[in-house]
């Protein structure tokens, strides 16, 4: 039996890891240092000029968001900026705390559980821009130019 070398298929962690709760007019985030505590939450508008002024220049962060709306943009745009981002299944992840609760105690479940084992957000990979405009222009497509087998 060949057996395979772990090390080299991990993610190297970054010293700071960030929960992010995307909204549409605005986005929570929780900055964890790597013991895990808080060490700084905020929100910024969920806008590409918000993120880029907010993410870009700093040192490479592991950044933890749930799969949603603006999230594969978002991972796109963080991508680019040189970090490494988590996008969480929202259905195979382990309970966070209640819409109801403060925001940023979400922020901060995404971030431990991201910094500790990304494993449990059972990450998942949005397809590129140009796939998904090709799969845009074949929705849109009348069924008519669809062809019966």
């Amino acid at each position: 039996m060949k057996k395979v070398s772990r090390g080299s298929s991990r993610m190297e962690k970054p010293e700071i890891t960030i929960g992010l709760d995307l909204g549409d007019r605005f986005s929570h985030y929780c900055m964890l240092n790597e013991d895990g505590d808080a060490i700084e939450t905020g929100r910024i508008q969920t806008t590409e000029q918000a993120f880029r002024r907010h993410f870009e220049g700093e040192p490479m962060m592991r950044i933890a968001l749930e799969c949603g709306t603006h999230s594969p943009w978002v991972s796109r745009l963080l991508n680019q900026l040189g970090h490494q981002v988590i996008v969480a299944n929202a259905r195979k992840i382990p309970p966070s705390p209640p819409a109801s609760q403060e925001r940023p105690q979400r922020c901060r479940a995404a971030g431990r559980f991201a910094a500790h084992d990304p494993r449990l957000l059972s990450p998942v990979q949005h397809r590129s821009l140009k796939r998904q405009q090709d799969l845009n222009l074949i929705q849109r497509a009348p069924r008519w130019c669809v062809r019966a087998p």
